[in-house]
C-alpha cells in the first residue's frame, strides 16, 4: 500500500526514478503507446484520442479549433476558469450559465444558447461544488442542444463519483454523437499533476 494516499502510486515513483536519465529525451509527440493503452482500458478507438498537457491544453485546443473572435462558449457559474481564460485568448466571449444549488440550471443553459454559441463546457462532477449531472440530465442536454454546437464533458474528477445515476459510460455516449468531446486527466485520481498528462476523446 502507498504510505502517502494523497500522492501518486509507489509504482509510478519507482518508474520515475528508474527512468530519470531518460528525461532529456523527447517523448513521442503522437503518444501512440499511451493512446493505445487508454483505448484498451476504455474500449475506445485510439485514433479518436488526443493527449495533452493536462486537460487544460485539450480544453484550449478545442476552443482554438472550433471558435473564433466574436463566438461564444457557455459554462456554469462555478465552472473551471480555464474555459473563459482560453476563450479570451482568441477573443471569444464566455457566457455564464446559472446554477441551482450549485448545479447546472439546464433551462438557463438552453436559454443562453445563441447563434454565436460554439461550445458548451460542463465539468462533471464539478470542482469545487461537487455537484454532478445525472444520466437523465446528460441525455436531456444532448437531445435539446443543437447538433452544430460542441458539448464538452470535462470529466477530470470522473473517478471520484460512483453514484448509480452518474454517467459512468460517458465515453459510450460520446461514441454515438458527432458533437460530443470528453476530457480526462491523470492529474487528480492518479496524483500526477506535475507530469501534465491529459487526454480527450470524441466521436470524430
Amino acid at each position: 500500500a502507498n504510505e502517502n494516499p494523497l500522492g501518486c502510486s509507489e509504482h509510478i515513483s519507482k518508474f520515475y526514478k528508474d527512468h530519470f536519465k531518460d528525461l532529456s529525451i523527447y517523448c513521442d509527440p503522437s503518444c501512440e503507446k499511451l493512446r493505445t493503452k487508454i483505448a484498451q482500458i476504455n474500449n475506445i478507438n485510439s485514433d479518436q484520442i488526443i493527449c495533452s498537457a493536462g486537460s487544460d491544453e485539450a480544453i484550449s485546443m478545442l476552443i482554438y479549433s472550433f471558435c473564433k473572435e466574436g463566438d461564444e462558449i457557455l459554462y456554469t457559474k462555478h465552472g473551471f476558469l480555464m474555459y473563459p481564460i482560453s476563450a479570451a485568448k482568441i477573443g471569444a466571449k464566455s457566457i455564464k450559465v446559472n446554477e441551482i444549488n450549485f448545479k447546472t440550471d439546464i433551462d438557463d443553459l438552453l436559454k443562453k444558447i445563441s447563434k454565436k454559441t460554439r461550445i458548451i463546457f460542463l465539468a462533471n462532477p464539478n470542482n469545487p461544488t461537487g455537484s454532478y449531472l445525472t444520466n437523465e440530465e446528460i441525455n436531456k442536454i444532448i437531445s435539446l442542444v443543437p447538433k452544430n454546437i460542441l458539448i464538452v464533458f470535462d470529466h477530470a474528477y470522473h473517478e471520484y463519483c460512483r453514484s448509480d445515476d452518474y454517467p459512468q459510460n460517458i465515453l459510450d455516449i460520446a461514441k454515438k454523437h458527432d458533437n460530443i468531446a470528453v476530457t480526462r486527466t491523470f492529474s487528480k485520481i492518479y496524483g500526477l499533476a506535475s507530469l501534465r498528462i491529459g487526454w480527450c476523446f470524441s466521436s470524430n
